[in-house]
This record gives structure tokens, C-alpha cells and sequence, in this order.
């Protein structure tokens, strides 16, 4: 039963990066469909794709607040608490008002 769960899990995930990758050839400038990407790869624990999508997230819309959350989550999920701490303080820079941003700042510590 166990087996069979991964197997299905991986077919849903390799066909939703699949079908997320054919839409974005037809929009590459997409923020969203980025970050869509990097949760999948972050389901499938493949956390140096992950960060390519983040990145590239932020590279499209440098105020997408929750794919810095998100690259925070990784570095601490990671043991990489520094570059966690740097990214939470990135969205506390763009946005003062978000308390998400100063929680995560501070669970990082």
C-alpha cells in the first residue's frame, strides 16, 4: 500500500510539473506559474529545483513577498539558517507591515 501511494504521488507530481512546464512556454513571464513549480518540486523534496523556481519567481516580481516565505522555509528546512534569516528579512524590507515576514524572521533565530 505504502509503495503504491509513492508511485501515484510521483505520477500526480510528475505530471503536474509537466502540465505546469507546458504553460509556461506559452507564458515564461509568469511569476505565479514559477512559484506553482517550486511547490511542486518542494513536495518532491528536490530542494535545489525548488530554489532555481524561487528564484527565478523573484526574478520576475522581486515583490512576490510569499516566494521569499518560501525560500526561508527551504534554508530552514535545509540547516541553512543564515540564508533562511536573509531571505525573511527581505520581505520585512519590501513589506514593514507583514507580520508573516516577522514571525518567520524570528523562528529563524
Amino acid at each position: 500500500m505504502k509503495t503504491e501511494c509513492r508511485t501515484i504521488a510521483y505520477r500526480v507530481s510528475l505530471l503536474s510539473l509537466l502540465i505546469t512546464d507546458q504553460v509556461l512556454s506559452s507564458y515564461p513571464n509568469n511569476a505565479s506559474l514559477h512559484y506553482l513549480k517550486a511547490q511542486i518540486f518542494g513536495y518532491e523534496r528536490n530542494s535545489g529545483q525548488a530554489e532555481v523556481a524561487l528564484r527565478k519567481t523573484l526574478e520576475l516580481d522581486p515583490n512576490y513577498l510569499t516566494a521569499y516565505s518560501a525560500l526561508g522555509a527551504l534554508f530552514i528546512n535545509t540547516n541553512q539558517q543564515d540564508r533562511a534569516i536573509a531571505e525573511y528579512q527581505k520581505i520585512v524590507e519590501r513589506g514593514p507591515d507583514n507580520a508573516t515576514a516577522h514571525n518567520s524572521d524570528w523562528n529563524a533565530r
